[in-house]
């Protein structure tokens, strides 16, 4: 009977330990996209630069004046550098919700978003994020967003 009551335990024991760490990887990926975000609000081109891995691409997918579907690829570098260079401008990225999915070193989370520049609305959609996790932790391989002007939270 003392064999099973220990078996019990060290069963539920690990078990609770493997159940923590999608947790934990969730968390840490949710640290790295509220981290983006807010370096994006302070222009600081210097917290953003670890967060994603060498070589990670972004794109945006949205329906352009003429109603025409249209994806645009954009260069982390060109971001960086955006960020780097302060601007009297306040943009302000506010996400709404996380999901995240997790399989071993890979991730993807969905954010829903609106984007103010100046606290003037600008526009909302979803932010997907890919991410890599290496020795380091996890980092951002790709961010795909997509841009729209209704259907919008604003608050």
């Amino acid at each position: 009977m003392k064999k099973i009551l220990l078996l019990i335990v060290f069963a539920t024991f690990f078990s609770g330990l493997s159940a923590q760490q999608p947790t934990d990887d969730r968390e840490a990926i949710i640290g790295v996209i509220k981290t983006l975000f807010d370096a994006y609000r302070a222009q600081d081109s210097s917290l953003v630069r670890p967060l994603f891995y060498p070589g990670a691409t972004m794109a945006s997918a949205l329906i352009d004046k003429d109603g025409q579907p249209q994806f645009r690829r954009g260069d982390v570098q060109g971001f960086l550098n955006f960020l780097g260079t302060k601007s009297d401008q306040y943009y302000d990225e506010r996400i709404y919700s996380y999901e995240v999915t997790i399989d071993g070193p890979l991730a993807t989370a969905w954010t829903e978003y609106s984007f103010f520049r100046n606290q003037t609305f600008s526009h909302c959609g979803y932010n997907v994020f890919t991410f890599f996790k290496s020795a380091d932790g996890w980092t951002i391989v790709n961010i795909t967003d997509t841009r729209r002007f209704t259907d919008c939270k604003t608050d």
